[in-house]
């Protein structure tokens, strides 16, 4: 399982919708090291389909939109 399953699978377990997610991840402000600038709603559900790969600086915002402090562990192991 890679890390966007197990993202999914945490969305799924919580009952986030990837809609939900995808509005709450920007309201955090993440910025990208390569573009500048905080991923777009579309950005975002390419990243939860694998169409993009998965930014590493994103996960602890991901972790804080799941609401859960062992979710960095959970998506890394």
């Amino acid at each position: 399982m890679n890390v966007i399953d197990k993202i999914n699978f945490l969305l799924k377990e919580k009952g986030i919708a990837k809609k939900e997610f995808a509005d709450k991840l920007p309201e955090l402000e993440p910025i990208l090291k390569a573009a500048g600038e905080t991923p777009s709603e579309q950005t975002i559900y390419r990243y939860l389909n694998e169409s993009r790969k998965l930014k590493v600086e994103l996960i602890p915002y991901i972790a804080e939109v799941l609401r859960d402090e062992r979710a960095i562990s959970r998506l890394m192991f």
